[in-house]
């Protein structure tokens, strides 16, 4: 949001610089940026659009005749956006702008004796779809410099809480809470009765809390003056009419969206309700909106003629031939605009403001102010009386604030006077209890964010200064890093097990065309975007893998071909789920003595068990893998208990070859599977004082019989006792017969509290054994 400083001071004493402010603003939370005036070449003037002619020889080309009021000019110009009478920026030959000197040129046979200048061309803004529209007013013959360097402006990033501050007016309160100023001009309170001045039905009192209009007839629609327009101008917005004009200032001013309609192209009455399927409307863009039944809609007995709170209609907006306007101002559910405006994809300076919420008390008193500058700058008169349908009016939120805990919590030591100093400043009233020192905290009305005690204690923070509260050496710190959110704790364990074994995080779009989900036999999405950002790409994904595979080929076409990568994000099943996924390729670093090695499934196999050692998971096991996108002879699920938790190896030969993939090895783990199990917490294990004893043991097996199910069995008979077991021989040929293979494992036994005794590990060997040939036939060779 872009603020000026001229329009600042209106509300407030402001006796520091401009870097000053900004910095004080966004030490208090509010980012804020001095935006530096950029200096226009003196030969960029003022100009007026005389003729727009077609070029002889061009269709997309036009010739314009300006003048600079003394002399003409012929530009040859491609933007659609401009007309006779338009004022626009002129760069005269020899003007030097940041793209290089203007100089005289021939355009497809017609000489062009300079360049009409869009915003981005002469570091007015960053639009760069057509010229550079100024306000009618605007001084013929000027230089443009003169006419937008006569004041300071702000940059300012508003957090979502802080719809409160998306004015000029909720700025000002900042900065006089912040410097401790007054506020020298609030909002009137004009003790406003509602009248049926014309009738409005509330359909969805639970959408629309209040709705509050006023009539104001024999207006004189035409250009703004000067000053308005050029406010306007300066902060982003482009004029309009005054009548539009007025309701985009005051929301700028106040923060309160309002909207004019043509009272003669409503019919009879206004009723705001959900819109029905399969309505649509033309929208002040031009473009047409189907509806739906979530949507909340201001129509008439015919049709809808607006969204509620995200844009107004064609056919009842302000033309040149209105006379009688009614003037719109309401609150609106946020959650109900925020749906809309993402499902239509439109976002407005309305729904902007609407979807962060806006203040409920002060919407007649803010749209009065706008009638009387309607009736000021535009004529007609004021019609008595206004609707305000308002049937459940909010409470003021009540806060009980422990004085000891604000101190406590910020390890600061602020008086209790200075509290009550910096909740006066904000605006907030309290009551103070004398027996506990306690405050009874009354919240704003325009402060809907602070809800909790804890609310109260950031304010008196930001207020107070951060960079004042000291460090204080006896705040205690938690130890235990299971105590915020487990899911965020796994994460960055996993990250850091991933880049330490030398993968690059890739972070995707979550959507993927129904074709790549085919190619790679992935499950098909259930949600299908109504507004996507690509239309080749209308689905949310149900795997990473998709578009994690793209940036692989977009390195393999760039040559680079040792790939390691891995992302953690949102897939889109049945529920939302977050898988950790990840691709390898080519081959391991090598080093000056040696040659790298190729990746293959084994390394892959190391990584994973890594990853699940690194998050303190000892019980889950790998299995033959029976989903289609993987290889079954190269690949492997990953289970703990009964449940299939990931997937890793190599693609489906099909899959390898139909994409041109070669070598390419995959994960996909389920997060939200595994972090239940998930314990990182170093546990201290003595290491036992007493001697290890080794057995080794072979047996022949059928093929349908895993090494890790053979392993479990012996693990779990082993018990106690024994401390590791490995597979270290493998065999099949001649001596075995068909079906068959050899598996030979070594097993370490040992006591924590005593020397093993033979009888004690054969005991245990016979338990395996028996086991063994119980549940595989196995014989032992």
């Amino acid at each position: 949001m872009k603020v000026s400083l001229n329009w600042l001071k209106e509300f407030v004493d402001i006796d520091v610089s401009v870097d000053e402010l900004a910095y004080r603003l966004t030490m208090a939370g509010i980012e804020t940026e001095a935006v530096k005036n950029v200096s226009v070449d003196k030969n960029v003037v003022i100009a007026k659009i005389l003729s727009v002619e077609k070029h002889p020889n061009a269709d997309k080309l036009s010739v314009c005749e300006v003048t600079d009021g003394e002399n003409n000019y012929k530009i040859v110009c491609g933007a659609k956006n401009i007309k006779a009478g338009d004022v626009v920026p002129l760069a005269k030959i020899g003007a030097k702008l940041p793209a290089g000197e203007i100089k005289k040129a021939v355009l497809r046979g017609v000489e062009s004796q300079g360049m009409l200048c869009s915003p981005a061309e002469i570091k007015a803004g960053d639009d760069t779809s057509g010229i550079f529209i100024l306000p009618a007013a605007a001084k013929i013959g000027s230089t443009l410099d003169e006419y937008l360097n006569n004041d300071s402006y702000f940059e300012i990033v508003i957090t979502i809480n802080r719809g409160d501050c998306l004015s000029v007016f909720g700025i000002a309160r900042e900065v006089s809470a912040i410097f401790g100023k007054k506020i020298k001009k609030e909002i009137k309170n004009y003790g406003i009765k509602s009248k049926n001045i014309f009738p409005v039905e509330i359909k969805n009192p639970e959408k629309c809390p209040r709705y509050t209009g006023f009539i104001i007839k024999n207006v004189k629609v035409g250009p703004s003056p000067k000053w308005l327009a050029d406010r306007l101008t300066n902060c982003g917005l482009r004029p309009i009419n005054n009548v539009v004009d007025i309701t985009n200032y005051v929301l700028l001013e106040y923060g309160q969206p309002l909207h004019a309609f043509d009272i003669a192209q409503l019919k009879n009455k206004i009723i705001v309700r959900n819109a029905n399927n399969g309505e649509k409307i033309l929208a002040l863009d031009n473009n047409e909106y189907p509806l739906d039944d979530e949507m909340l809609v201001i129509a008439d007995e015919k049709q809808p003629v607006a969204i509620a709170g995200v844009i107004g209609g064609t056919p009842t907006s302000v033309t040149d031939l209105t006379k009688n306007i009614f003037l719109e101002a309401a609150c609106f559910d946020p959650i109900s605009i925020r749906k809309t405006s993402r499902k239509l994809a439109i976002s407005t300076d309305s729904s902007y403001r609407f979807i962060r919420g806006i203040d409920e008390k002060n919407v007649p008193n803010i749209a009065m102010l706008a009638a009387e500058m309607l009736q000021k700058i535009c004529g007609g008169e004021i019609v008595e009386g206004a609707v305000d349908i308002y049937p459940n009016p909010a409470k003021p939120a009540k806060i009980e604030l422990d004085v000891n805990r604000v101190n406590k919590i910020l390890g600061a030591e602020i008086s209790i006077d200075e509290i009550k100093n910096i909740l006066t400043r904000l605006g907030f009233n309290f009551n103070l209890n004398s027996l506990t020192f306690n405050l009874s905290v009354t919240v704003p009305s325009h402060r809907n964010d602070v809800k909790d005690e804890i609310d109260l204690v950031e304010e008196i923070a930001r207020i107070y200064g951060y960079n004042n509260i000291k460090t204080n050496a006896q705040i205690s710190f938690r130890t235990n890093v299971f105590a915020a959110d487990k899911t965020e704790q796994i994460i960055d364990r996993l990250k850091s097990i991933a880049v330490s074994a030398g993968f690059f995080e890739t972070i995707s779009y979550n959507f993927v065309s129904k074709e790549d989900l085919l190619k790679l036999k992935l499950k098909e999405s259930g949600w299908e975007i109504k507004n996507p950002v690509s239309k080749e790409e209308p689905f949310l994904t149900t795997s990473l893998i998709p578009q994690m595979i793209k940036n692989v080929t977009g390195n393999f076409n760039r040559g680079k071909n040792d790939i390691k990568f891995f992302e953690i994000g949102r897939v889109f099943l049945e529920k939302e789920k977050t898988f950790f996924s990840g691709c390898v390729s080519g081959c391991e670093a090598g080093w000056w003595k040696g040659n790298p090695s190729p990746i293959d499934f084994y390394f892959l196999k190391g990584f994973i068990e890594t990853v699940f050692n690194g998050i303190g998971i000892s019980c889950y096991r790998l299995e033959g893998n029976d989903n289609e996108t993987f290889d079954k002879n190269e690949s492997a699920k990953i289970k703990i208990s009964d449940k299939t938790v990931g997937h890793f190896g190599s693609l489906a030969p099909d899959i390898k070859g139909e994409m041109d993939l070669k070598d390419l090895y995959v994960f996909e783990i389920v997060l939200d599977d595994v972090v239940p199990f998930a314990d990182f917490r170093k546990k201290y294990v003595p290491v036992s004082k007493y001697p290890s004893v080794e057995r080794d043991i072979a047996i022949e097996i059928s093929q349908n019989f895993s090494a890790g199910e053979i392993t479990r069995v012996i693990k779990k008979e082993g018990a106690d006792m024994l401390s590791e077991v490995k597979l270290f021989d493998f065999y099949e040929g001649e001596q075995i017969k068909e079906g068959y293979r050899s598996l030979a494992f070594r097993m370490t036994f040992i006591h924590k509290d005593r020397t093993l005794k033979d009888e004690d590990v054969n005991t245990t060997i016979k338990k395996i054994i028996s086991q063994l040939e119980k549940k595989f036939n196995a014989k032992i060779r």
